[in-house]
């Protein structure tokens, strides 16, 4: 095999995943020495390929370096771990940075058997934090007012958002200046509140559009606010509302005619013109609506 070849890298691929399958460590190993490989399955496969009287401090290292960083390892992983953990137990501390990751990874599933392992102040905490990821609430005692809080709050609620919008305005606001959210933290929640109201066509979704930082409002929020626009069927509000795109968004040749378009409608056929042309010059769906709209030849 030439480890260059794409025909190569996908059947040592799947000789390897044979060889993990089969709990085959030291084959693996063997393989390794030949053609190296850095995922994390393999890492683990390879830490498994030692003997249990052979694992040291650096093989206790490699194995702690897995677990804080890998937040969704293949199963085998999970032999390594334990064994890990049966050497050196893992401290609060250590639980508390997987934690971390795995809230920042989303694996909310695995976090009940990292809480499971904490100190039962600790424990406790953490139980709390997950009973709100799965089911936000008023807060009924006080957490830390630290990084760890403002991510289990923001998780929470934007995960509300798309459930249930107004019950997740009315959390955010009632947590007031407590947790201290940072500007670009509290947009992403505002903006996931935002989003969900424009997509469900609420009635209070242009002023939650509007309660997100202008600098902070992303191209697709944008681009949502004027679906909202449009289903409500008013041409010169629409019309307004093409001036919150970003500039690169209003040269794309859908907001080009879209906008075209409102205008015609507005019986601006003068300013709707120029607009439709430099539309047309894009060998695209909307260039030819464009084309159709002047009598003009398509772009091709």
């Amino acid at each position: 095999a030439k480890p260059g070849d794409p025909s190569s890298v996908w059947l040592l691929g799947q000789w390897r995943s044979e060889l993990i399958r089969r709990q085959d460590w030291a084959s693996n190993a063997q393989l390794e020495a030949r053609f190296p490989d850095g995922s994390a399955g393999n890492r683990c496969a390879l830490l498994l390929s030692v003997a249990e009287p052979e694992r040291n401090t650096l093989w206790r290292q490699n194995a702690l370096s897995l677990w804080l960083n890998e937040a969704k390892p293949p199963a085998h992983c999970r032999l390594v771990f334990d064994a890990l953990n049966q050497l050196q137990p893992f401290t609060a501390q250590q639980i508390w940075q997987r934690f971390d990751l795995l809230l920042a990874e989303g694996v909310i599933e695995a976090l009940p058997e990292l809480a499971a392992r904490l100190p039962q102040a600790d424990a406790e905490l953490a139980r709390q934090y997950i009973s709100y990821l799965s089911a936000p609430q008023s807060l009924t005692s006080a957490w830390p007012a630290d990084a760890r809080s403002r991510s289990v709050l923001s998780k929470g609620l934007m995960g509300l958002a798309r459930k249930n919008t107004a019950q997740a305005e009315a959390l955010f606001a009632g947590l007031g200046n407590t947790y201290a959210f940072p500007t670009e933290q509290s947009a992403a929640l505002l903006s996931e509140i935002a989003l969900w109201s424009m997509v469900n066509y609420e009635p209070g979704a242009e002023a939650r559009f509007f309660a997100v930082p202008e600098a902070l409002r992303s191209a697709n929020l944008r681009e949502w606010y004027m679906r909202y626009l449009f289903a409500r069927n008013d041409d010169a509000k629409t019309l307004a509302g093409f001036s919150q795109l970003l500039p690169d968004q209003r040269e794309e040749t859908r907001w080009l005619y879209f906008q075209a378009r409102v205008l015609e409608r507005l019986q601006q056929d003068k300013a709707a013109g120029p607009l439709y042309r430099k539309a047309a010059q894009s060998a695209s769906f909307h260039g030819w609506l464009a084309a159709e709209r002047t009598n003009i030849a398509y772009t091709l």
